[in-house]
């Protein structure tokens, strides 16, 4: 059995500890996991494999969940998108489970929520319609049944044409004069389905403002 000889704040990051076993350096753990197992982690203990390999496990999920904790500092993510990073950074796929399961246990990622948010976000700001949404959900990882749900709430049939007919009224303005009027309609149309408008309802939005402005 291996006895614990010394714990010490390293030198350059007092918040983590250097833990050496029959008195040689065995590895560094942060202060939280530290003061987890401290019961255990005392000076003249023994100490087993088994529970080196615990410490050790517990330590490097420990750091996926702070390289997590500070990615979400930036802004929020999906549950998807994290594990991307987390992947692209190299940890290891069975501590990315854990910090992931941890932070939807504190709610800290919640794909609803954040499609929501996303969602209302590009659609007030951008006005884009339900298509393009859609596609940006998916891009984000976000399940198809959050898809559907968040989109067919958010996206009513008035909304969507009163979004595009704003949208619409703008680009014609700056179009009017320049060019006939099929060819103006064929450009609007083209602008909407970009937005992620339907064939239908950027027809009506274009009905709508040829209209307004032939009045």
């Amino acid at each position: 059995m291996a006895k614990i000889t010394k714990i010490e704040p390293q030198k350059r990051n007092q918040s983590r500890y250097s833990l050496y076993i029959d008195d040689t350096f065995a590895f560094g753990i942060s202060e939280d996991v530290y003061l987890r197992h401290r019961k255990s982690l005392e000076v003249g203990s023994d100490i087993s494999q088994s529970f080196i390999d615990e410490v050790i496990t517990a330590e490097e999920i420990q750091k996926t969940m702070d390289s997590a904790l500070h990615l979400l500092s930036f802004r929020n993510r999906s549950e998807q998108e994290l594990r991307n990073r987390l992947q692209q950074k190299g940890y290891e796929e069975n501590w990315i489970d854990a910090t992931l399961e941890k932070l939807k246990s504190y709610h800290y990622i919640n794909d609803e929520s954040f499609a929501r948010t996303l969602a209302k976000d590009r659609q007030n700001m951008k006005k884009l319609g339900q298509r393009a949404l859609k596609a940006e959900l998916k891009q984000k990882g976000i399940h198809s049944d959050i898809i559907t749900e968040v989109v067919d709430e958010l996206c009513t049939e008035e909304k969507e044409l009163e979004q595009a007919t704003v949208l619409c009224e703008k680009r014609y303005r700056s179009l009017e004069g320049k060019d006939i009027a099929p060819k103006i309609n064929q450009k609007l149309t083209q602008f909407l389905i970009r937005k992620g408008y339907s064939y239908d309802v950027a027809g009506k939005a274009i009905r709508n403002v040829v209209a307004n402005n032939n009045c």
